[in-house]
């Protein structure tokens, strides 16, 4: 049998899910699909994240996980993926994978798959307080961590990141309740009572801490997004072991030129990743 999951009834496929995935199945746009055998065990799972619904254009899903016990699974879980993929009008499909043994299940079903270094880099926070631009570095008052914040101001926050059409990471930022995030580690910037940036990080699961998004608009942006890095450093270095991993992913320009310019020495993970274009009998129509 093979079944969709959300939150609600993913327990039962919990020994095939990442830990840090599991935790977020209740998110808006998570889908889970699992397998199971004639004794109803499980026997395979594919966690999935919907990209770009909202804007009713350039549909893609991004398969976050894809776990089988036998090749028999495989074929029914992505069989269920291809009619859901049809369902959402889904154009393109994509993933990225830590270990190329982890592709292989999607190669074979007509995905493509490059190898190389991968967007994500691991520092430590060891790493991050001992760079000379956060003992250097006053924080002004207009600085300070989201634990501070009344929730209906955090909310404008992320509402003026959301009119400035900067998500982040987060194709849910506008779901994601105050309490996701790191609250004691994610700065924010205020200006005339208003919230004009934050720096959002979260702590997986498994602990290690993730950069989700900087943004920050109005005067002075730019300095305000180092004062709130360093911030952040701070309260980090003071709330967690100097070994706790930090994760900065370089999805754009702007991340990859601060992740160079910060730690020229930390290249990213090694990455396995590909996509497939998916077909749409009826529906809107286009493509990447």
């Amino acid at each position: 049998m093979v079944y969709r999951f959300d939150e609600l009834s993913a327990e039962k496929f919990k020994k095939l899910i990442d830990p840090d995935l599991f935790a977020d199945m209740n998110r808006a746009f998570y889908r889970g699909i699992a397998s199971t055998d004639d004794q109803g065990d499980v026997n395979g799972a594919l966690v999935l994240e919907l990209k770009n619904t909202e804007q009713e254009k350039d549909n893609a899903g991004r398969i976050l996980q894809v776990k089988v016990n036998d090749h028999e699974a495989a074929g029914r879980l992505l069989a269920e993926y291809a009619s859901l993929a049809q369902e959402e009008q889904v154009k393109q499909s994509f993933y990225e994978f830590p270990k190329k043994e982890d592709a292989v299940i999607l190669t074979d079903a007509g995905f493509s798959m490059e190898e190389g270094e991968g967007p994500d880099r691991i520092v430590r926070v060891s790493d991050l307080t001992g760079l000379p631009v956060v003992g250097k570095t006053r924080l002004p008052e207009n600085i300070g961590c989201i634990d501070e914040l009344e929730k209906r101001k955090f909310r404008k926050g992320i509402l003026n990141c959301l009119v400035h059409n900067r998500k982040g990471l987060l194709e849910d930022l506008a779901y994601l309740p105050m309490d996701w995030y790191e609250r004691e580690v994610s700065s924010y910037t205020v200006l005339d009572d208003n919230v004009v940036g934050l720096f959002l990080v979260h702590r997986t699961v498994s602990g290690t801490l993730q950069v989700k998004l900087l943004f920050a608009s109005g005067p002075d942006s730019q300095k305000n997004l180092l004062y709130m890095i360093v911030n952040s450093i701070k309260r980090a270095g003071d709330l967690y072991p100097p070994d706790t991993r930090v994760t900065i992913r370089c999805e754009s320009d702007a991340a990859t030129a601060l992740a160079n310019r910060l730690f020229p020495n930390v290249r990213g993970l090694n990455a396995v990743w590909g996509d497939r274009q998916e077909g749409l009998g009826t529906g809107r129509q286009g493509g990447f």
